[in-house]
């Protein structure tokens, strides 16, 4: 890897809660991304390839992010859903969790 390609790439920190965190069996994961950052969907599709089905499956419902998965990220929390164009910088850290409630 050049040093231009190292100055171009860095890191972000993804922290994951709740049934999140026991799916993927880990509390944290740091994902590379360009210095321009990565966008909130392609966080999530990159998440539910390394984490697998039950993973994906928890997410999305009906080809569309769950309206109770939410992010926290610079110190305001919201729902991904309709936020999916949401750009994450690099250097951050996000937390993932989804919102579980009962009836």
């Amino acid at each position: 890897m050049s040093k231009e390609e190292l100055k171009t790439k860095g890191v972000i920190k993804v922290k994951l809660l709740g049934v999140l965190k026991g799916l993927a069996k880990v509390e944290s994961i740091d994902l590379n991304v360009d210095a321009e950052g990565k966008r909130l969907d392609e966080i999530l599709l990159e998440l539910t390839q390394i984490f697998g089905e039950e993973f994906k499956n928890r997410i999305f419902q009906g080809g569309k992010i769950s309206p109770d998965v939410l992010v926290n990220y610079k110190g305001k929390v919201f729902s991904i859903r309709n936020n999916e164009g949401v750009i994450i910088e690099e250097g951050s850290t996000i937390t993932i969790f989804s919102f579980v409630h009962g009836g």
